[in-house]
């Protein structure tokens, strides 16, 4: 099963406005997928991970987004020690603020929305 990484909280952290959550309940099956997203991430820069974390819109409730947002997120911990993306009890997951990077900081920060 899918180990999710702990790392600190981003501060100002919360829900996207008008988005949903989705539940993650990992499978014996998704073994294959988490390679590939794995694999899919290995050589992406910083920018290119928040720029594919900002294109993500809402979460529709697909298992595959799902299986996507749980290694995007574990990619973000190990790259960043923090992850926008908002896992409450391993389970429930919730796309939080649009963010940007400082490459002068290597740090993300999040973008608020009026």
């Amino acid at each position: 099963m899918p180990n999710l990484k702990k790392g600190k909280i981003m501060m100002n952290k919360t829900q996207r406005p008008n988005t949903r959550a989705g539940i993650f309940f990992p499978r014996t099956s998704d073994q294959e997928l988490l390679q590939q997203f794995t694999e899919g991430f290995a050589n992406d820069s910083k920018q290119e991970l928040v720029d594919t974390y900002n294109t993500q819109e809402n979460i529709y409730g697909v298992h595959a987004q799902l299986v996507f947002l749980h290694v995007l997120h574990n990619v973000f911990l190990e790259k960043f020690g923090e992850s926008p993306i908002i896992v409450k009890n391993d389970t429930v997951y919730c796309l939080g603020p649009k963010i940007f990077y400082s490459k002068e900081l290597d740090a993300i920060f999040p973008i608020t929305e009026n």
